[in-house]
């Protein structure tokens, strides 16, 4: 019997052998060292009670207790959370966590793009060039969590993208220029420390930015992995992947990764999306704009990644939109208003531009509840899209439009 066994069969001599660990669930804003715990039905709420105050040290507490829930609440040391999670009297232990108004925003200045997700009426036939759309949207705004965008980096502009920092220059000649410290700026390797191309700039501002963004309170930082020119290579891209599960690792927030790039199909930039996703990060990729199947393009077709077509104003299926199975969602894609390198902004198409709609809807997602997973996110997406309202729409590829769901 090992030692720690050993001192919680000293501490609960009643109990007898230890049960089970009970795990401990997360909650999304928990409250640090708070925790709620509910017996079995089985147990008698007082029975219960009594079996926690009485094996909890001086420094633990039971604030609330509920005949309600057969349960009760407290603050409890790391020590005291462990013996809890040994009595054999608990079914559930789950953090604390704070509870707040609700309130949805409504912008009236969007792009048409915005206001399309949160519609459940076309806009057809109205002007994709007017900042005249309502936008609405929970006021949490995907606070509290990370959106990576790997592309050409972006503009610091504390107007529009006050909450984006620089991270890394990755370059494969420089072998040690990823940051050690992802929330330092780090201009090293070959590229300049600047957004020279604006297609990063594009898509970190259909993202996050206040006036044209999707999770405007959300974090966003930049992973330059493609020059001024637009290209890179994939071993930088993988390289960009791999230092942001680091970084989302490290911070242990819910974090998104953003790709607006793509060519033809490699295996090992899937794999390497694909174990991206498996650290945790909920990752999204354009489709592509070869109008061809995306089946054959990387890093569109890892099986694991939420892989974005561009849809118009219309409802309809872009001209130059990749299809085919590995799609998940659909966003809008065609001239999109966002903003710019120069300090203005720029109205551009691609499925580049549909992909950070759904890469701030994520993060949009993850504010609400923290604990989803990627495929939650997925699924979620998936459960609340438009469905079979794209015209042109191949044999074989999802007919479904983003849509946060709120009217």
């Amino acid at each position: 019997m090992n030692q720690f066994v050993a001192l919680v069969l000293c501490v609960l001599p009643a109990l007898a052998a230890p049960s089970p660990l009970v795990p401990v669930k997360k909650t999304t804003d928990a409250i640090p060292g708070r925790y709620i715990v509910t017996f079995k039905y089985t147990v008698g709420h007082l029975d219960g009670v009594s079996s926690v105050t009485g094996n909890i040290g001086s420094q633990s507490k039971v604030t609330h207790q509920w005949g309600f829930i057969n349960g009760l609440a407290g603050t409890f040391t790391d020590a005291d959370l462990e013996v809890l999670r040994y009595n054999p009297n608990v079914a559930s232990i789950e953090q604390d966590g704070y509870a707040h108004t609700q309130s949805v925003v409504t912008q009236t200045d969007a792009t048409w793009g915005l206001g399309r997700i949160s519609s459940q009426t076309s806009l057809a036939g109205q002007d994709p060039n007017a900042l005249s759309y309502a936008y609405n949207y929970d006021s949490s705004a995907g606070a509290n969590t990370d959106v990576y965008i790997i592309d050409t980096a972006g503009l610091r502009r504390p107007s529009l993208l006050g909450n984006y920092i620089w991270c890394a220059l990755i370059e494969a000649s420089a072998e040690q220029s990823i940051a050690n410290s992802f929330a330092s700026p780090l201009p090293s390797g070959g590229y300049p420390d600047a957004d020279g191309n604006g297609h990063g700039t594009h898509t970190a501002g259909t993202a996050v930015s206040g006036p044209y963004g999707v999770a405007k309170a959300a974090n966003v930082y930049a992973v330059k992995v493609l020059s001024d020119s637009g290209s890179g290579s994939w071993s930088d891209v993988i390289s960009g992947m791999d230092w942001v599960s680091n970084a989302a690792t490290t911070s242990g927030r819910p974090s998104v990764a953003s790709m607006s790039l793509g060519g033809g199909f490699i295996d090992s930039v899937n794999t390497a999306a694909n174990n991206l996703v498996a650290s945790g990060v909920t990752t999204v990729v354009a489709a592509g704009n070869s109008n061809a199947d995306a089946t054959n393009f990387s890093p569109a077709s890892a099986s694991s990644v939420i892989t974005v077509g561009a849809s118009d104003i219309n409802d309809a299926k872009a001209f130059f939109s990749n299809f085919g199975a590995p799609l998940a969602i659909w966003g809008p894609g065609v001239n999109v208003i966002s903003t710019w390198n120069d300090g203005g902004t720029n109205t551009i198409s691609g499925t580049s531009m549909a992909t950070p709609h759904v890469s701030g809807f994520s993060a949009y997602l993850l504010g609400l509840d923290s604990t989803l997973t990627p495929a939650s996110v997925q699924s979620t997406i998936q459960s609340q899209a438009l469905n079979g309202i794209l015209s042109g729409i191949p044999d074989g590829t999802i007919n479904a439009l983003l849509n946060n769901g709120l009217f």
